[in-house]
């Protein structure tokens, strides 16, 4: 796994929210969504952008850019 899909999982954990409550925020497939948790693929840079504002961090600190 890396930072990445390690804190994906983490603040959707902290924030109550299950994996078909962000995938369907961001309109795409819960499989999808899962595999950028499991680190299997990434997601567009669009979005990151949208799971930084859903998670309330920055982009920075989701990619491990920031501790």
């Amino acid at each position: 796994m890396s930072i990445f899909s390690d804190r994906l999982a983490e603040l959707r954990k902290k924030r109550g929210l299950t994996q078909q409550q962000i995938a369907d925020e961001l309109s795409v497939n819960r499989v999808t969504y899962t595999n950028w948790e499991k680190g299997n693929r990434e997601p567009s840079l669009e979005n990151v952008v949208k799971l930084a504002n859903i998670l309330d961090v920055t982009t920075d600190y989701l990619l491990g850019m920031v501790k």
